[in-house]
């Protein structure tokens, strides 16, 4: 029983055996990276307030400009390198050596830059942690790149573990005994030390320890791949970061605390997104070059559960909205609710993009991507700038909305004209309406009884409600609407 137990969840045996080992590891990381992180910031919010959690989110947000720097695209095509070629395997220490120098330039960047914003003392020191921070998560993402494209996500599941933990442990002390953002700042760092120790110890026990080897032909072939993807990086890093960054511009650090406290609810709606995106992602690389029928169906299927899954979030945290941040974090931040309702667009746009991103990142692609990103990065951008002074965080969530959805539309028309796979196949279709559909009644039960009951006993009912019908329904009248994956 050991014996078999430790051959599913550490051995890559099947297709299906693989993807359900990668989704049990992915889901166990991103239980502790985001539920785990979410829950302590939430308590962090609680005991700062709006105005201090907002400088915290400030700095993160400004630090995270600079993560692009670190990498420049480098691990996704490493991650497929070392899935597709095992002689990849050999450069690692080159590859090594190159992350080193690119993540310990954009910290000195980073730091060069925030002398320039124009804050106190005190906000420029938690900006130098989270730039160490920020630089040294960039730089342990070659042994993400390696262990996930061999298909050995347990060990950044532990890696992404040991972050979680130790970054609210310590966070939770920092703020009982200092309640300030510098603390927290230290204890992330402390975190992110921890973790690359740790996932350090274990590539070298397996391979031998890396050395700093310099082969500039290999990098400059390497990047001329990467750097499609490194500014598709680029934008969405602009993208993610500029709303808080420019409110905060603004001086408005209240309202990207409220921002903050509805993007961190958007970031929970995201995790089965990132679970299953994570499991398929290396096999769909694997099965790119070997069997393109596979592939095509492995990618519909995981297209089905993006679709069902996009669309109960949208509508249910529609529903739940107020419920949901009062619950979270308390009547102060109810100004982030409708913020959160214009913000779960966003959420269904990238159930939508990632697997379709991920798609043309198999078939080498990625270079549509950038067109993708740059689209998103600038719309965001420009609109950022034109409605923040008269909508605060309302306009911004708009601009992330507009820039988001043009940015799924480019890569639409790829996927289709490229015919990597068919996105309006007869079971995305109809996923798509099955999901309308089992929204509806979900939506039925809960509009009459959304302020009579707790909005976890909400949630867990609009869950149980929307998955009955749907498995119901899937399963056996509209079986023959689909097709079997494995």
């Amino acid at each position: 029983m050991i014996q078999k137990i430790k051959n599913l969840l550490f051995e890559n045996t099947s297709i299906k055996q693989t993807i359900a080992k990668n989704t049990f590891w992915v889901g166990l990381a991103q239980a502790f990276a985001v539920l785990g992180k979410t829950g302590f910031i939430i308590y962090v919010a609680r005991f700062l307030g709006a105005t201090e959690y907002g400088r915290f989110n400030f700095a993160l947000a400004y630090t995270g400009l600079f993560a692009i720097l670190t990498d420049l695209g480098l691990s996704s095509i490493l991650s497929r390198e070392f899935a597709q070629n095992e002689k990849a395997h050999d450069n690692f220490s080159q590859f090594f050596t190159l992350k080193l120098i690119l993540s310990g330039g954009a910290f000195l960047l980073c730091l060069l830059g925030s002398l320039f914003l124009g804050v106190d003392y005190y906000l420029l020191r938690v900006i130098w942690l989270f730039s160490a921070y920020t630089c040294l998560y960039g730089f342990i993402g070659i042994f993400y790149a390696y262990f996930g494209g061999t298909q050995h996500l347990q060990y950044l599941a532990i890696s992404d573990i040991c972050i979680s933990v130790i970054s609210a442990a310590l966070g939770i002390w920092a703020v009982m005994t200092h309640s300030t953002s510098l603390s927290l700042a230290l204890a992330y760092l402390a975190a992110i030390l921890v973790s690359f120790i740790w996932i350090f110890y274990v590539y070298s026990k397996k391979n031998g320890c890396p050395k700093l080897v310099f082969d500039f032909s290999l990098w400059k072939s390497t990047l001329i791949i990467s750097i499609p993807l490194a500014f598709v990086a680029l934008f969405s890093t602009v993208y993610n970061n500029i709303d808080q960054f420019i409110l905060g511009m603004f001086g408005q650090f209240e309202q990207v605390g409220w921002y903050g406290a509805a993007l961190k609810i958007i970031s929970v709606s995201l995790i089965p997104m990132a679970v299953i995106c994570g499991a398929f992602l290396p096999m769909l690389n694997k099965l790119y070059t070997q069997d393109k029928e596979k592939f095509s169906r492995v990618f519909n299927f995981e297209m089905e559960i993006m679709i069902m899954l996009a669309t109960a979030i949208f509508v249910g945290g529609s529903i739940l909205a107020y419920p949901l941040i009062g619950w979270a974090f308390d009547q102060t931040f109810f100004p982030a609710a409708q913020a959160l309702r214009i913000l779960l667009l966003t959420s269904v746009v990238f159930y939508f993009y990632q697997p379709i991103a991920g798609a043309l990142i198999s078939a080498n692609k990625q270079k549509w991507l950038l067109i993708s990103g740059l689209t998103a990065a600038l719309l965001n951008t420009v609109l950022d700038i034109l409605l923040v002074p008269k909508f605060s965080l309302y306009g911004t969530a708009i601009a992330s909305v507009i820039g988001m959805t043009s940015s799924l539309l480019v890569i639409v028309l790829v996927m289709q004209s490229t015919k990597i796979a068919n996105l309006f196949s007869r079971e995305n279709i109809a996923a798509l309406l099955l999901s309308l559909f089992c929204a509806a009644g979900m939506a039925l039960v809960l509009l009459p009884i959304r302020n009579s009951l707790h909005v976890i006993i909400l949630t867990f009912l609009g869950m149980v409600i929307y998955l009955g019908l749907y498995c119901a329904l899937r399963f056996t009248l509209l079986k023959r609407y689909f097709i079997e994956i494995f």
